[in-house]
């Protein structure tokens, strides 16, 4: 057989988790992580046969695709299975090629575009009631009881639509707030069981390095 084999379906898959240094964006996280976990797929070939199912296979590089993970979505990606189309990640190259910069939301700054439009209709209706009064005065003629109904009403929808609006927004910031709360301590319990068990992997295979050999029994 073919020392070199390659077909397109061969592949290798790997993953690892990195320091940054400093905290990034990842894509369908609200917060940074400074431990994101890499997942790298590279094309694959079989560079060597020793037996027909004895073989070496070895991986094209740059990886054909790869990805980051927060430690609470590769957590949710092992343990939570198939959840709608699957759990966000992050591409950061295809084909060796770096993809363009997650763009970090802020989501304060939305709420509070969000709230600043809703006073702005508010302000545009307080000045539609105030020309209504105006031309009325103006006419120096009295306003007929349906006017006045009529003037009412318009009141009457400007602070509805907008107090309901307020609250609206207010009561979804405050959900949003507490989701990233959440999602922080569990972002935060991850990142230390991933810590916790490398670290347990390394004592056991320190603690394997460092056991002394067995004495052998010179009487049997």
């Amino acid at each position: 057989m073919d020392k070199h084999e390659r077909k397109d379906y061969m592949g290798l898959i790997s993953w690892n988790r990195i320091e940054c240094g400093a905290p990034i964006p990842m894509f369908g996280s609200e917060i940074k992580t400074d431990s994101p976990v890499c997942i790298r797929i590279c094309k694959a070939y079989i560079s060597e046969y020793s037996t027909p199912t004895n073989f070496r296979v070895s991986g094209e590089h740059p990886s054909y695709i790869e990805i980051e993970m927060t430690p609470i979505q590769w957590a949710e990606f092992l343990t939570a299975g198939h959840v709608d189309d699957g759990v966000p990640c992050t591409i950061t190259r295809i084909d060796g090629k770096r993809t363009s910069p997650v763009e970090m939301r802020n989501i304060a700054a939305e709420y509070n575009v969000h709230v600043q439009e809703k006073f702005d209709n508010f302000q545009g209706g307080i000045k539609d009631l105030e020309k209504t009064v105006q031309e009325a005065l103006d006419s120096g003629k009295p306003m007929s009881k349906s006017q006045m109904k009529e003037l009412l009403r318009a009141m009457q929808f400007v602070r509805s639509r907008t107090v309901g609006d307020i609250e609206y927004a207010y009561e979804r910031f405050k959900e949003d707030m507490a989701n990233v709360v959440v999602k922080s301590k569990a972002e935060v319990n991850a990142y230390a069981e991933l810590r916790l068990r490398g670290l347990g992997v390394k004592c056991l295979m320190n603690d394997a390095a460092d056991e002394p050999p067995a004495l052998e029994d010179k009487n049997v």
